[in-house]
């Protein structure tokens, strides 16, 4: 999920605050090789204003910026960073991408997913994460708009194709991510090449054509806000 979210940060034609909380922790500054700096847990401890979130955002890929989560989980669930989302979301000045990590089925994570626009479901076509998928169908139907994006997996026994995989869980699938090694490794902070080389790479054009999915209305408004 986070090199996807780096790939669209950084196929993005418009600057994006990205937004990492994961319930797990964080690990886009351990990737990074970033000093530890303010971040998510501290704005939310400071009950920073949603306008005031640019600005304490890191420059980052692109022309995005990165407001990153705490790598210790135990920070992360208590420190109330998802209802601090949750409550300014709606006045944040930028089009907003949010990692949402593995999703938790607390008051919190419903609250912010019913104050989304739309939530990016990444997963791998095959039983155990389909099947855990169906689980979040009932709660999820009643929050946002969901769109399945299929991870790369191991073909053979077991692994769906879209159309199985969105007949199973009753959402549109609209994406089967490529398998690129040299832009994972890239996104991820390792052996990045130059910018203009970094933007041809397969997951990153393909991140940029998902992100044209989103209605132009949509990115018109600097308040639009995904999660994935």
């Amino acid at each position: 999920m986070s090199t996807l979210i780096a790939a669209m940060a950084t196929a993005s034609r418009r600057p994006l605050l990205i937004i990492e909380c994961p319930p797990d922790g964080g690990v886009f500054s351990t990737r990074w090789g970033w000093h530890r700096e303010p971040g998510l847990v501290e704005a939310t401890t400071e009950e920073a204003t949603a306008s005031e979130l640019w600005q304490r955002a890191r420059p980052w890929t692109g022309t995005s910026r990165l407001l990153a989560g705490d790598p210790s989980a135990i920070t992360m669930s208590r420190s109330g960073t998802t209802r601090f989302l949750a409550d300014r979301i709606a006045d944040l000045d930028r089009p907003a991408l949010i990692d949402l990590g593995r999703l938790q089925p607390d008051d919190a994570t419903v609250e912010l997913l019913r104050r989304i626009d739309r939530l990016w479901l990444v997963l791998e076509g095959n039983v155990e994460q389909a099947t855990a998928a169906t689980t979040w169908r009932p709660l999820l139907e009643r929050t946002c708009s969901v769109e399945v994006v299929l991870a790369p997996g191991r073909r053979g026994d077991g692994h769906y194709d879209q159309r199985e995989v969105s007949e199973t869980l009753g959402w549109p699938v609209i994406a089967e991510l490529v398998h690129d090694r040299r832009a994972a490794a890239a996104l991820r902070g390792v052996g990045a090449p130059g910018g203009w080389l970094l933007a041809r790479l397969p997951l990153v054009r393909q991140a940029g054509e998902l992100m044209e999915r989103v209605n132009p209305e949509e990115l018109a408004d600097p308040r639009a806000e995904v999660g994935v």
